[in-house]
């Protein structure tokens, strides 16, 4: 019975509903303007994808208002929210590297250089040691100026800059934690869902899809 199994699933596999997250989208003129409701893909994967040994994707149907992944499993079908499902992988790649001694980073092929007002200077500062242990390489490159030579690997084209000034802006408020192991899981949240996760209404090809769901099936809890 469908019905029933829809009452387990995760928080990111939702019922079949048509549903906009954040309103129906605008066109550049500023009239509602949904996108098309559904994008065949129809691919089997080569392989399963198993989610933790629960669920295992066997083909990708399509793409629902370019927010919610259609897949075919071993017992039926189910929804997935794709932007809370990159969040997640996003979420405990950050967290993994935090945990490590040598954090998965990638260096820039040219370092980018931060400007920041001297409150942000104050606060890079203060978390320059946890931003290194997520994989970012920041150094001092003058007065009010910042040299960020590496990101954290998930990143990939990610601009460093923006993503360290969207972070900086979120901190300014003061809500911090004094405790590094404490800031842990707020901060991979925050920069996860902040930057570089996919959005709602962002098409997806079959590749970008089976890969999402690939790196997802990694996630040591991918049902939270």
């Amino acid at each position: 019975n469908s019905s029933k199994k829809f009452s387990s699933l995760p928080e990111f596999l939702l019922p079949s509903k048509p549903f906009y997250p954040q309103g129906t989208p605008k066109s550049p003129a500023g009239i509602a303007e949904p996108p098309s409701f559904y994008q065949t893909t129809d691919e089997v994967l080569p392989q399963p994808i198993s989610l933790r040994n629960k669920l295992k994707i066997t083909k990708i149907l399509g793409q629902i208002h370019h927010t919610f992944l259609i897949v075919e499993t071993e017992e039926g079908f189910m929804l997935i929210d794709q932007h809370a499902a990159h969040e997640k992988v996003m979420y405990e790649a950050l967290v993994k590297n935090f945990d490590t001694a040598k954090p998965s980073s990638q260096r820039l092929l040219m370092e980018e250089v931060l400007e920041v007002s001297t409150k942000h200077q104050d606060i890079l500062k203060k978390y320059l040691p946890f931003l290194q242990k997520l994989g970012f390489d920041i150094e001092n490159f003058g007065k009010n100026s910042f040299a960020v030579r590496a990101v954290p690997s998930i990143f990939e084209d990610q601009s460093a800059v923006s993503v360290i000034k969207e972070f900086l802006e979120q901190k300014e408020d003061g809500r911090v934690h004094t405790s590094l192991e404490k800031q842990k899981e707020e901060i991979a949240a925050l920069i996860a869902c902040k930057k570089k996760s996919v959005r709602a209404f962002e098409p997806l090809s079959s590749v970008q899809i089976q890969s999402l769901l690939e790196r997802l099936g990694q996630c040591e809890n991918p049902f939270t």
